[in-house]
C-alpha cells in the first residue's frame, strides 16, 4: 500500500452503460465517463437525483441494474479486492467508531488496511494536526461536534493512502477554514496522481484543466 506521499502509478476508472434504478425510478440511464489519475470528477444534480448512488456504485458497494465499471481494463466485480485496497469511500456518515476517541479510531485503521506504520500512534498524531483536531485526541467520538467529525473522517481518507477518493458531499459540517483544508487535501491529492470522485455543488478551487462535471440530469457541464 502507498504511503499518503506517495506518487501513485498511473490509473483509469471507466464507466459504461450504468443505469440505476430504485424502487420504481430511474436515477441515472446509460451513463458513461472516466477519471484518470491525476485527476477530479464532480457529480451535481438535486437531491435524490442519485449521486449517492452513483458513488456507491462505482465503490462496488452497491450495485446497478446494468452496466459496467473498470479499473485499468479489469473490471471491479471480478477484482473487487484489488480495487477496494486502492480506494476509500467517506458517505454522508462519517464511519467513526462513537465510544472510541479520534486517535484509536486512527490507529485501528492503520492495523485494518495493514499500513506498516513504524509508529501508527505518532502517525494517527500527524494526521489530527494536519486537519485540524488535534485537541480532540483523547475525546469519545459521540461527544465530537459534526464539523469535528467530518475533519477526522477526512484524516481517515488520507492516512489510509488510498488512490481513489470517492467523497459524498465533503464540505458538510465544515467551516470555511475546513472547506479550505479539504480543498487543499484534494489539490494535493491530485498532485500526486491520485483520483477524486466527489458530489458536491462547489467544486472547491479544483483546477479547470484536471475536473470535469456530470449532471445527473443527463448533461455534461
Amino acid at each position: 500500500m502507498n504511503s499518503p506521499s506517495t506518487f501513485f502509478n498511473s490509473g483509469r476508472i471507466e464507466v459504461a452503460g450504468l443505469t440505476c434504478i430504485r424502487g420504481f425510478q430511474t436515477l441515472f440511464e446509460d451513463l458513461d465517463f472516466s477519471v484518470e489519475s491525476g485527476n477530479a470528477l464532480q457529480i451535481v444534480g438535486e437531491n435524490g437525483s442519485g449521486k449517492t448512488s452513483l458513488l456507491r456504485i462505482v465503490c462496488g458497494l452497491s450495485l446497478a441494474e446494468s452496466g459496467e465499471i473498470l479499473w485499468n481494463g479489469n473490471s471491479i466485480v471480478q477484482f473487487a479486492g484489488e480495487f477496494r485496497s486502492r480506494l476509500s469511500y467517506l458517505g454522508h456518515k462519517p464511519a467513526l467508531k462513537a465510544d472510541l476517541n479520534p486517535l484509536e479510531n486512527l490507529e485501528s485503521l492503520g492495523a485494518l488496511r495493514n499500513q506498516g506504520f513504524h509508529d501508527p500512534k505518532a502517525t494517527a498524531l500527524e494526521f489530527l494536526a494536519r486537519l485540524g483536531v488535534s485537541d480532540t485526541k483523547s475525546l469519545l467520538c459521540r461527544q465530537l461536534s459534526a464539523g469535528q467529525k467530518q475533519r477526522i473522517a477526512l484524516a481517515r481518507v488520507v492516512m489510509s493512502g488510498a488512490q481513489i477518493w470517492c467523497l459524498d458531499e465533503p464540505g458538510t459540517s465544515l467551516d470555511s477554514n475546513g472547506v479550505l483544508l479539504l480543498t487543499q487535501l484534494m489539490q494535493r491529492h491530485l498532485e500526486l496522481n491520485g483520483i477524486v470522485i466527489f458530489s458536491s455543488h462547489q467544486g472547491f478551487g479544483l483546477p479547470a484543466d484536471r475536473l470535469q462535471r456530470i449532471n445527473l440530469a443527463g448533461q455534461r457541464l
